[in-house]
């Protein structure tokens, strides 16, 4: 019960189910760390070889499917990654066992209200956090770091449109990236009938007005 009541506490916006995954030592060790990345019918997959070896395994999914699903149970994950054709395999190849525990915890995309104030302004996760999927966060974080010092450095010396100009940008930043969030999730085709795509496969509603925006996005 208090498991149901953390996943249903996250709201109606994307998950992630974690869990980091380590190997018997008796196979052949994973050396590849390239990214894996598989879509399933209830939502997508994520793997990753951590430096000391571990596997990083996530199932990004709705609250209400990773309920259904009872994937914070440790047994039940495991199950839903031995349905997958890439995932699963990587994993039982390379003699990683099931997890001792899973780690729920929101991938949902968000936008602050108001991103910069009297005396302060945010920036990187503090201003927006995007979808794993599109890979825009770290380089977005970066970008947005260097252009949030420029606009102090020109505040302080006077200029008034700095800061507001910057809060612009922001905001352009992110309906761009609404909009490309869309189109990814459009590509995939092949469970039409699955809540979780259903859910990203209707009519954009991204906004470009700043009200709107706040609201953020239909799904995740």
């Amino acid at each position: 019960i208090a498991e149901t009541r953390r996943v249903r506490g996250l709201g109606a916006n994307q998950v992630a189910a974690l869990a980091l995954l380590i190997p018997d030592g008796h196979a052949v060790p994973l050396r590849d760390a390239t990214t894996v990345i598989e879509a399933a019918e209830f939502g997508w997959w994520y793997a990753a070889l951590l430096p000391d070896g571990r596997l990083a395994v996530a199932w990004f999914t709705d609250p209400d499917l990773l309920a259904t699903h009872a994937a914070w149970r440790p047994d039940d994950w495991w199950r839903l990654i031995h349905a997958t054709e890439l995932v699963g395999p990587l994993a039982s190849n390379h003699g990683y066992g099931p997890p001792a525990r899973i780690e729920v915890c929101s991938a949902r995309s968000a936008l602050l209200p108001h991103p910069t104030g009297d005396g302060w302004i945010a920036t990187g996760d503090a201003a927006a956090a995007y979808d794993p999927l599109s890979s825009h966060g770290i380089g977005s974080a970066l970008a947005g770091g260097a252009a949030a010092a420029r606009a102090l450095a020109a505040s302080l010396r006077g200029n008034a449109s700095a800061i507001p100009t910057y809060r612009d940008r922001l905001l352009a930043g992110f309906t761009h990236y609404l909009h490309l969030r869309h189109a990814y999730y459009a590509e995939e085709q092949r469970w039409p009938q699955s809540p979780f795509w259903q859910r990203r496969h209707g009519k954009d509603l991204t906004r470009s007005t700043d009200s709107n925006l706040r609201s953020v996005a239909p799904f995740g």
